[in-house]
């Protein structure tokens, strides 16, 4: 019974969590687009508020920078070269 009602909590939180990121992401491009919000306004962001989404976006959702991986390409072997590499 405990561990359901950490998995809620876990779910809860998670779930608000994405909600205020999924806010955040709207109001940004309200602002980007000047368009009006369900109030009728244009969000007018500071530069303070723009920096602060920012590093909670940053926080909350993966960056798209490129990554670099390095594939090493390997060679097939037999079983007893395996087994004499291990000794």
């Amino acid at each position: 019974m405990a561990t359901r009602a950490r998995h809620r909590k876990y779910q809860t939180e998670n779930t608000r969590e994405k909600i205020k990121v999924a806010y955040y992401i709207n109001r940004l491009h309200q602002f980007i687009a000047n368009e009006p919000d369900s109030q009728g306004k244009v969000p007018d962001l500071s530069q303070g508020q723009i920096k602060a989404i920012q590093i909670l976006l940053d926080k909350s959702l993966p960056s798209l920078s490129s990554v670099d991986q390095t594939v090493e390409q390997v060679q097939e072997r037999s079983e007893e070269q395996m087994i004499e590499e291990l000794r």
